[in-house]
């Protein structure tokens, strides 16, 4: 089975979703579509393979948008340096730990 998007950022967003999403679902929430075929259909050129060999990158495509979502928000929050710094490297620590499908998640408020 094949993923077909109509846009890089349809193919992003698959990647994406499918770190913690089922094939059908991550598919119809980024406009994709799921083929059988050997090429994609009309207006769906993006081709990607489903295979264990995409894992690595939906885990850094799920780091970089953890990161780039809640740390960045995070970062603006800090009242001064050493505190941005703590909350850097907390923060960056949960989506690695998100990211890998690690369970038992502590608050960030906890540090």
């Amino acid at each position: 089975m094949k993923s077909c998007c109509r846009s890089t950022l349809g193919r992003n967003c698959y990647n994406l979703c499918r770190a913690r999403g089922a094939q059908k679902l991550c598919a119809g929430v980024c406009r994709c579509k799921i083929s059988s075929g050997l090429s994609c259909p009309k207006g769906f050129p993006k081709l990607a393979l489903e295979s264990n060999s995409d894992e690595p990158d939906t885990i850094e495509y799920c780091n970089l948008g953890c990161r780039s979502s809640v740390c960045d928000y995070m970062v603006n929050a800090a009242a001064d340096d050493e505190e941005m710094k703590l909350y850097v490297e907390n923060c960056a620590d949960a989506c690695v730990s998100f990211c890998n499908g690690d369970a038992g998640l502590p608050s960030l408020d906890a540090y």
